[in-house]
């Protein structure tokens, strides 16, 4: 078996062999895996995602995911989602507004369709899923965000959904907005809980700016990479 730094959660679900290209490009040495033996050797685990939240669900049981990534957890292995992958951390889901389903209930909160975040019914037609480019809009008050990242500016990252984590506001680092018919709605971007991170944007799709930001998280977590500095530049971090 073949060890390495990262391993992007191989379980049928989401972009996983661009995921994988992305954090090479970080210089990072990473596979993508299902394997039990090399997911908890890992340093840091990505959780990729594009699809139902149920489907999820149901792939990690049946594949018997479930308590390697508990055990992930409460080993504190950096644990990265990304999309569904963050929302995958939830308590449950709504998707299925008939049949709520339970997550993997790491962080407070659930998944609720974008629509939702309305006041009032829209005067136009609601257009969905959210695709496109925002900007984030860091939570200056939460100690969890780090000096590093209110130190950078960022250009806007790629976005694709139709649902959105709701969880509490002290699990919050970054926030953007978008139109839904002709109101502005906010909602979580980039959420932490010690070393639970989750993006629901892609920053394997957001060119620079998203390995601005990756890079910066594998930097605190002291995870071997390549340091992207603002001239977008790399250069080998040696640990």
């Amino acid at each position: 078996m073949i060890t390495t730094d990262v391993v992007v959660l191989d379980y049928g679900m989401g972009n996983v062999h661009g995921v994988v290209a992305f954090l090479r490009r970080l210089g990072c040495q990473v596979v993508s895996s299902s394997r039990p033996a090399q997911i908890l050797a890992a340093k840091a685990l990505f959780i990729p995602g594009v699809g139902a939240f149920d489907s999820a669900m149901r792939q990690l049981e049946q594949m018997a995911l479930l308590p390697i990534l508990q055990a992930c957890r409460e080993q504190e292995t950096l644990i990265v989602g990304i999309c569904l992958g963050m929302q995958l951390m939830a308590e449950s889901s709504i998707e299925n507004v008939h049949q709520p389903r339970a997550g993997l209930g790491w962080i407070n909160g659930d998944i609720r369709h974008l629509s939702t975040l309305l006041p009032a019914p829209p005067s136009s037609p609601v257009r969905l899923p959210h695709t496109g480019w925002n900007s984030l809009r860091l939570c200056s008050t939460n100690p969890q965000v780090p000096d590093s990242l209110r130190a950078q500016p960022f250009s806007e990252l790629y976005f694709n959904h139709s649902y959105y984590f709701r969880c509490p506001k002290d699990k919050i680092i970054a926030t953007t907005q978008l139109v839904l018919g002709q109101q502005s709605v906010t909602f979580p971007a980039l959420i932490r809980d010690k070393n639970l991170v989750g993006f629901q944007c892609h920053p394997e799709k957001s060119q620079s700016a998203g390995r601005k930001l990756v890079s910066l998280l594998l930097q605190q977590f002291d995870i071997p990479h390549c340091i992207i500095d603002n001239a977008d530049s790399h250069r080998r971090l040696s640990l």
